[in-house]
């Protein structure tokens, strides 16, 4: 199959490596996918996606903060007015995406500031690593 024929294929959404796994153990859920954006060897390289929502009325606290980081880096925040932060009536979700390496492992932490604990992180959700698929060798 030639370079153009695959690349169609990837765009179209052509399963090229794909990981995907929610935790359940708390009102908020986080999930992550690592996926490869092409099979054309020495052209893909991997991109990791993580949300997190939390369970409407799950809480009676207000989020103020939320931090999504993937091995220690932050790669998607949400910020609500500390002085008068607005009450959401649903979920709340934040999402993010980063390039990671292809074959390794990679850690998903979500943190969570609270109004009725002003200042503390929490951490929230949990995921085992996720580890991303292997990119196709040039040559």
């Amino acid at each position: 199959m030639d370079k153009k024929r695959l690349a169609f294929k990837a765009s179209l959404g052509c399963a090229v490596g794909l990981f995907a796994t929610a935790a359940l153990a708390d009102p908020f859920t986080l999930q992550g996918a690592c996926r490869l954006t092409s099979m054309i060897p020495g052209q893909g390289q991997c991109e990791l996606d993580v949300l997190i929502t939390d369970s409407p009325l799950a809480t009676a606290d207000v989020i103020t903060q939320g931090l999504l980081t993937v091995d220690g880096v932050p790669v998607a925040v949400y910020l609500n007015d500390n002085a008068n932060p607005a009450s959401v009536l649903g979920s709340i979700t934040v999402a993010g995406a980063t390039v990671v390496t292809c074959g390794a492992s990679h850690t998903v932490r979500a943190y969570m500031h609270k109004s009725s604990a002003p200042g503390v992180e929490e951490r929230v959700g949990s995921l085992p690593p996720i580890t991303c698929p292997t990119a196709p060798a040039a040559g």
